[in-house]
């Protein structure tokens, strides 16, 4: 996991497409985190035990790639440790380590994800006393269908963003 952490903290590296190569283009991802006291910043700070609220949305390009596994979490300060979220048709669960929100995600089509709207409502986490301060990193990763999320080859897209726990 800890290649995973590296590639993640590389700040979305997407590969570019040229004119001499057949890459469909990456997807593109906006990752929504809010908080009460900080609502239409950009850096969003969450107080231990009040709720954040977490979405993303994904604007799917189309492309030859017909299947993708979508992964949405967080990396704790200092953690090499990713916690997601899984989505199971009615709700969504925060796991440790690498659990697909969503599996065999038609990549062609619908143009347009949101987790929220998937999940039937904003995904909200309680940080809790126990949990470290410092700045998290919220992230979507986007890989080939039944692929290792690990392996930085299988992406397909990537988007992080910074949130800042007090």
């Amino acid at each position: 996991m800890k290649g995973l952490v590296s590639l993640l903290i590389a700040l979305a590296v997407v590969p570019v497409q040229s004119e001499a190569t057949s890459y469909p283009p990456p997807p593109v991802i906006q990752i929504d985190v809010f908080s009460d006291p900080y609502m239409g910043t950009r850096v969003v700070h969450v107080l231990r035990e009040k709720y954040a609220g977490f979405g993303a949305t994904i604007e799917l390009p189309g492309g030859f790639l017909p299947k993708g596994d979508l992964y949405f979490g967080f990396l704790q300060p200092g953690n090499t440790n990713p916690h997601t979220w899984a989505f199971d048709g009615e709700g969504t669960t925060l796991l440790e380590g690498m659990h697909p929100f969503l599996e065999d995600i038609d990549l062609r089509t619908p143009p347009l994800m949101n987790t929220s709207v998937i999940a039937g409502k904003d995904i909200e986490h309680a940080f809790a006393n126990t949990d470290p301060t410092g700045m998290y990193m919220v992230f979507v990763l986007i890989v080939i269908a039944n692929t290792n999320p690990a392996d930085h080859a299988n992406w397909y897209g990537v988007e992080t963003t910074p949130l800042f726990v007090e």
